[in-house]
């Protein structure tokens, strides 16, 4: 469920996450994966490591409970801001 929660977030919002059956996705948050983690650190939810060669388009995201996973998407949304907007 939460899984399937975190990959319709995204979606709805014009990044489209890879396919997964597993404890994490890829998504493609439309700039470099850095800027991404550093700001999402800064705000308590902490994001995978880069992952070459896709570290200046796609973040690779686990999967934790439900309740972590609504955390993190509000601090998702707060990071992406203009840019999740825009694309949706």
């Amino acid at each position: 469920a939460a899984r399937d929660f975190t990959m319709k977030w995204f979606a709805e919002r014009g990044m489209k996450p890879t396919a997964s059956q597993a404890n994490f996705m890829f998504v493609n948050i439309g700039g470099p994966v850095k800027e991404f983690r550093d700001a999402c650190r800064a705000r308590g939810v902490l994001v995978a490591r880069d992952f070459p060669p896709f570290e200046k388009t796609h973040c690779r995201l686990s999967f934790g409970t439900m309740d972590e996973m609504k955390k993190a998407v509000a601090v998702f949304g707060e990071v992406l801001g203009t840019r999740a907007a825009t694309a949706a």
